[in-house]
């Protein structure tokens, strides 16, 4: 059920958006353990579903059942940042979202994000690096990316790996992706 309802907070910003997500795990107050309805009431319905995916723009929920006469469960949810500087008048960002936390930018700065506390400044290690002959040592824009996998028995049934995988994104053809360790846990610029 969603926790949180107290949209139009005068001090929230996009920021606190993925402040909210890396640090409570929600959104809006929804998480793995909502349902399609509460998922649904909060963000309303998605601009393109199939599959039982819920696109909604910058917040995406999967779903599975292993039977067709079984419930929904969250297999996924997270937010899709790499869509933020293609949103428009015409597609903006979730009126849920903008009303709790305000205007979106395209790209958020940096210094902003190891200042909230989002990632931990650490200078990139080249024996982290795969898949990459031509890392740039200057990152000026990134974006956290985060998709938050819902509970270990689920996907233990599913055979699927099971854990928090927070990702930073920037804007680089896809042959330059990096893998490195952040915090014990994997990461990724893209």
């Amino acid at each position: 059920m969603p926790r949180d309802k107290g949209w139009g907070h005068a001090s929230a910003s996009d920021l606190d958006f993925f402040a909210d997500l890396l640090i409570t795990g929600t959104v809006l107050g929804l998480d793995h353990t909502s349902t399609l309805a509460e998922v649904e009431d909060t963000l309303g319905h998605d601009r393109r579903f199939a599959d039982l995916v819920c696109d909604f723009g910058l917040v995406e929920f999967g779903w599975w059942r292993k039977r067709s006469e079984d419930d929904w469960a969250v297999l996924y949810f997270g937010a899709q940042t790499h869509r933020l500087p293609g949103f428009t008048e015409d597609e903006p960002v979730e009126d849920a979202l903008v009303r709790h936390y305000g205007p979106f930018r395209q790209w958020l700065d940096l210094d902003e994000v190891l200042h909230a506390g989002l990632c931990t400044p650490r200078p990139l290690d080249p024996s982290d690096v795969r898949l990459s002959r031509r890392l740039r040592n200057q990152i000026h824009t990134i974006q956290p990316c985060l998709a938050f996998v819902t509970s270990p028995a689920l996907i233990e049934e599913m055979r699927s790996w099971v854990g928090l995988k927070r990702s930073l994104l920037r804007p680089l053809p896809r042959s330059e992706s990096v893998a490195l360790r952040l915090s014990g846990r994997d990461q990724q610029i893209l």
